[in-house]
Parts: structure tokens; sequence; C-alpha cells
């Protein structure tokens, strides 16, 4: 296959949106992602591919198709050779890969449609919800959506703007170089 810089595209968009507001002796982060981006490909080709984040994120390991799973949780973890990447990219959260594992409730996966709801620490809060949709146009499909976080209460301000900033860095570098590239890669090769 060739390179993934062959499936980068200028016009690919992943943002990250964050702010840290003073409330009494607290802070409060707001931080969200929002992404577009297009594939020369329907968008049942799309889907295909899609649906199974463990064929384009390579960094984490699924235990099941999220496509597949509708209605039910889905735990990820971060593979192995990985872990050194995420302990220097992630030194403000004071991170432990080996211990990382995220369980995900996917509340909708059809055909162009997945909502994800990340559930906190607490099994009783919610953490956030990621969605990505599919619409398509003259045989090419736009995969569009937002990853929004629950807001972080805190009392050290620094540690919450260093963990925020750690974040709008490293994330938006990952799926532009990395995850949409070789979402992108997948399709437009057949799968």
């Amino acid at each position: 296959m060739a390179s993934l810089d062959t499936y980068t595209d200028s016009n690919d968009v992943f943002a990250a949106d964050w702010t840290v507001t003073p409330v009494d002796e607290e802070v409060v982060g707001e931080f969200t992602f929002r992404f577009s981006f297009d594939i020369h490909a329907s968008t049942s080709e799309t889907w295909n591919v899609l649906r199974d984040f463990g064929l384009w994120m390579d960094d984490l390991e699924f235990e099941e198709v999220i496509g597949d799973s509708e209605g039910g949780t889905v735990y990820f973890t971060i593979a192995e050779p990985y872990y050194e990447q995420y302990r220097e990219n992630y030194k403000a959260w004071d991170f432990d890969p080996k211990a990382f594992r995220k369980n995900l409730i996917v509340r909708r996966a059809t055909g162009n449609l997945i909502v994800v709801e990340d559930r906190s620490k607490s099994p009783r809060a919610i953490g956030g919800y990621y969605v990505l949709a599919l619409s398509e146009q003259d045989g090419s499909s736009t995969v569009a959506g937002a990853m929004g976080y629950a807001p972080e209460w805190a009392s050290d301000e620094a540690a919450v703007r260093a963990q925020l900033e750690s974040l709008a860095d490293e994330v938006p570098g990952r799926w532009k170089t990395l995850y949409i590239p070789r979402l992108r890669q997948l399709v437009e090769a057949g799968g």
C-alpha cells in the first residue's frame, strides 16, 4: 500500500476548541473537537471501514466493531507499541497507557451515523459524546462530526490548561496525519 502521506489532504479539518474559565475559587475547562473530511468513495463503501475503528486507529485496540454494537458497550485500550508515545504526549495527565481502558456505549450505529457515549470515571456521569456522520455527494463521502466532553472542574488552573493544551496539540495531529489518511487509504483501496 502507498504511504499515508499520499492520503493526506490539506482540506481535512480536525480542530480543537477549548476554554478555561475562572468560577469562584475554581476553574472549569471545556473541550470539543470538530472535524470534516472527504473520501472518494460512496457512503456504503466508507461505512464498511469507518464502522470498525480498530482498522484505522492502529494505536488503539478495540474489543469489538463499534458499527456492529448499537445499544452495547465497547471498550478500547492503548496498543502496547504506543505506550511510550502516549506517556510522552499525556505527561501533563500523569497518564499510564498500560492501565488505560475506556468504556463506550454505542447509542447509534447505522449506515451513516455513529453516536458513542463516553462514561466518566463514575459510571453515573457522562464524560462526553462522539458523533460521526456520513453524507454523499457525486459519489464522494463527507465524514463530519464532533467530540464533546463534559466540563472539568478543578482548583489548579495551570494543570487544567496544561492538560487541555496537550489534547489540543496532540489529538488533531494524530487524526490529520494517521487516522484520516489511514481511513481514506483503506476505503479508497477497497477495504
